[in-house]
């Protein structure tokens, strides 16, 4: 039910496991404010959405998750 990121980084010379569950609803966490800003350019930068297009219509078959959601989208060909 909402979106969930993860992501490894290396702070200090020590790898740290950074989780964020349903960012968009914890504005008032300075952290999150920052995490959703960097993904929002990354996004915009990348063409994401557009990207994703391309790849699923292509698709044969398969399932995948999209954007961090929980949600697995198949599908197959016949």
């Amino acid at each position: 039910d909402g979106e969930w990121y993860s992501f490894e980084q290396k702070i200090d010379g020590k790898y740290e496991m950074k989780n964020y569950g349903n960012p968009r609803q914890q504005y008032e966490l300075p952290e999150g404010v920052k995490f959703l800003n960097f993904y929002s350019a990354l996004n915009d930068i990348l063409d994401l959405e557009k990207k994703f297009a391309y790849f699923f219509a292509d698709l044969k078959n398969g399932c995948y998750s999209k954007n961090g959601e929980h949600t697995i989208i198949c599908k197959t060909r016949k």
